[in-house]
């Protein structure tokens, strides 16, 4: 080796490398060096030297033929485009890319042996062999990386549209208490837009009577996971809502957040209040209303009733004074026929 550039190795002439058994394979690189057997060969990445200009393999690592499924005599009859799932020209661009270092990493999809596609992260540049340019590329298959990342966000994509449909409002906050999301029925419920109310501590919303809800809704939350309660809200107008809260402890993208389901309890509210009030006033009634009740001792000549102190009151008086009924006077047929005989009435 004749400089540090020629790291990984040399490309050794054609002309005195003529295998008789392998004449489609190309020059071969001299693995005789103590510094490329180190570094390259027993390296526990996937390590590659490509031809930039043929796309030929010059030589790869054993932990190659280990990822691809490959002896190393088979490898050097290929060109990167068999592994590859671009198209040949596109991955004739991203080698003229490496090769001019307009860019060092690259997210590719490669064919093993047995068909099976894996994604591979490159770090790929060039170096000196021999005086011309080769590309030396180390291969990092991040295949399960790259399954948990879209999981990830096919899961974050399912929550969005939940958060996002739900019609009660739904607040994210963290543990001091600052917003750091809410969803259009949160908005629709207090008046604000998103970009208002996100970073605003939760406080602002809540009545400064019911201050106190929030310290109960973290300890509740930290004690059993959840909380329910009601509190008095303040909309961005500045109008009163009475609200139901339901918590729980959130964890997202590696943080602990403390959501909390907002519903608009108002109308509820206020019909209890109604309610109440009527029933109240009908107790108010009830409790006025005196009934008559038990044995009533009454003259059978006059009709006197004897009340509980003895006395002898007449008949209207005594119900006037125990009941809410009051009197007209009047008189009947049977009673004018007797007193007025010369009138009649009808």
């Amino acid at each position: 080796m004749g400089t540090i550039e020629e790291l990984v190795a040399s490309v050794n002439n054609p002309s005195e490398n003529t295998d008789t058994n392998t004449t489609n394979a190309w020059p071969a690189v001299d693995r005789s060096d103590a510094l490329y057997s180190s570094f390259f060969e027993n390296g526990h990445s996937v390590m590659l030297i490509i031809d930039p200009e043929s796309g030929h393999i010059l030589d790869v690592n054993q932990k190659a033929c280990t990822f691809y499924g490959y002896r190393r005599d088979q490898i050097l009859h290929m060109r990167i485009t068999d592994i590859n799932t671009l198209s040949p020209e596109a991955v004739f661009e991203e080698m003229e890319r490496a090769k001019n270092e307009k860019r060092r990493y690259f997210n590719f999809r490669h064919r093993l042996k047995g068909g099976e596609i894996r994604e591979v992260e490159v770090y790929s540049g060039p170096i000196m062999l021999d005086g011309r340019k080769v590309l030396y590329s180390i291969v990092h298959d991040v295949t399960a990386r790259r399954q948990i990342e879209r999981a990830l966000k096919e899961s974050e994509r399912n929550y969005r549209q939940i958060f996002n449909a739900m019609n009660d409002g739904l607040v994210l906050a963290d543990l001091e208490g600052a917003i750091v999301d809410v969803n259009p029925g949160f908005c629709r419920l207090y008046g604000y837009i998103r970009e208002e109310i996100v970073g605003a501590p939760v406080l602002k919303i809540i009545h400064p009577d019911y201050h106190h809800v929030f310290e109960d809704f973290k300890a509740q939350i930290r004690a059993t996971g959840r909380f329910m309660g009601e509190t008095i809200e303040v909309r961005k107008d500045g109008s009163y809502m009475h609200a139901e809260i339901r918590g729980a402890m959130l964890h997202f993208q590696e943080r602990e957040l403390l959501m909390g389901i907002i519903r608009d309890i108002t109308a509820r509210k206020q019909s209890e209040h109604k309610l109440k009030a009527e029933r109240d006033k009908l107790k108010k009634a009830l409790d006025q209303i005196q009934v008559l009740r038990g044995m009533l001792p009454i003259c059978a000549a006059c009709k006197k009733i004897r009340d509980d102190k003895g006395y002898w009151n007449q008949i209207e008086s005594y119900i006037q004074a125990h009941s809410e009924a009051e009197f007209s006077h009047s008189i009947c047929p049977e009673c004018s026929r007797s007193l007025y005989p010369d009138i009649t009435l009808r």
